[in-house]
């Protein structure tokens, strides 16, 4: 895998998209920060909601400046994997589902199942076809 790098390596657009989406979390963020403190008792949900949208805004940036980002070649057709993009959906996703779960009124046990199988779910793009965790060879099999 090499560094990829904008703007020689992908289309402006792509790049345009990353940041716009990463301006349009930043302004999430400071949304829920001005409505959190409008509240005279604090709430869990605002908080969440924001570091939500401020980790989403972070992984946005990131890629859109090329930091973690990588250019894999191994297959026959060559892609560019955004390993923030992992990284953003394991810390936001049981977050949104935490705020979710304070809404509808779970139970602690509701909550700890709902989170539970959520992570395993987020990791399970990192194992496929040589992406991270497992290596692949040309063929796109599991090197052991």
């Amino acid at each position: 895998m090499t560094q990829v790098s904008f703007p020689e390596d992908f289309p402006q657009s792509v790049k345009h998209f990353l940041f716009i989406t990463a301006l349009g979390m930043l302004i999430g963020s400071a949304v829920f920060v001005y409505l959190g403190l409008q509240r005279s008792k604090s709430s869990t949900a605002h908080t969440a909601v924001f570091l939500a949208a401020a980790v989403s805004c972070m992984s946005y940036y990131s890629m859109a400046t090329g930091l973690g980002v990588e250019y894999k070649t191994v297959d026959t057709s060559p892609r560019v994997i955004f390993l923030t993009r992992y990284i953003d959906q394991l810390v936001t996703s049981p977050l949104v589902l935490l705020v979710l779960a304070s809404l509808a009124k779970f139970e602690n046990w509701g909550v700890a199942s709902l989170l539970g199988t959520q992570v395993p779910f987020c990791l399970h793009p990192l194992t496929l076809r040589g992406l991270l965790l497992v290596p692949a060879d040309s063929t796109g099999r599991a090197q052991v």
